[in-house]
């Protein structure tokens, strides 16, 4: 299996800032650490924290840090719902 991939959690703010930062790692890697720390954005999220998450793809070394395969931000307009995290989409209303 090819490690093209990349996985990042970090807390922007408080604790524990930055939990896992990977290098090179197969796309099976990164989507297992992806559900390993699902449950902790969603903890530090609801906490007031500032949790990132992001899985990196079609990377060629440690520092291709340009293609999102996916991403949870806490500065996007989320909401947790029954343990999973949804982007609100925001409608103009005239």
């Amino acid at each position: 299996m090819k490690k093209n991939c990349m996985f990042q959690f970090a807390n922007a703010e408080g604790y524990e800032p930055i939990k896992e930062d990977t290098g090179l790692i197969t796309i099976f890697e990164a989507e297992a650490l992806w559900d390993k720390y699902y449950p902790d954005f969603i903890k530090y999220f609801e906490e007031g924290l500032k949790p990132q998450m992001v899985i990196w793809i079609d990377c060629i070394k440690n520092t291709d840090y340009t293609k999102e395969l996916k991403m949870l931000d806490y500065r996007d307009d989320l909401v947790v719902e029954n343990g999973t995290v949804f982007i609100r989409t925001k409608k103009a209303i005239r």
